[in-house]
């Protein structure tokens, strides 16, 4: 307090249990991307009720041309045709999303807190940030 600095924190310094931080990993590939979201259509094709949503939509545009086909006998026939189409949108999206993970990685590691008081001289204010950050200071 006598040195007039402010308590600018990292909020990785929180220890939250859910605290995200430049390292926390993106927890999936492309790959994995796409494996899930067939598994997905696949359950979407041979649910009991048609799904609804835009009717614009190419996937649900197959999904309604395939089911009054009866194109498919089972979910497994399916996966060759869905993995086919679904590539190109899988590759986009996966791009989106790498961008918006390095944009974050990049806010986490630049992003700061400044903690405040309403009471500037309140011991317990200090005691508190002082045991949860480990007493860094940036000034």
């Amino acid at each position: 307090m006598r040195d007039g600095v402010l308590p600018w924190v990292a909020p990785v310094r929180f220890g939250g249990p859910y605290q995200f931080s430049e390292e926390t990993p993106l927890g999936f590939d492309q790959s994995a991307l796409h494996h899930y979201l067939v598994k997905y259509l696949q359950q979407l094709l041979f649910a009991p009720d048609e799904p609804t949503g835009k009717a614009d939509n190419p996937i649900l545009k197959a999904d309604r041309r395939w089911r009054l086909e009866n194109r498919f006998s089972d979910a497994g026939k399916a996966i060759g045709p869905l993995l086919e189409i679904t590539r190109t949108m899988v590759e986009t999206q996966y791009k989106k999303i790498s961008e918006f993970y390095d944009i974050w990685q990049d806010t986490a590691r630049r992003q700061r807190i400044l903690l405040l008081s309403l009471n500037i001289t309140s011991l317990r204010a200090w005691m508190l940030w002082l045991m949860g950050i480990g007493g860094w200071r940036f000034g």
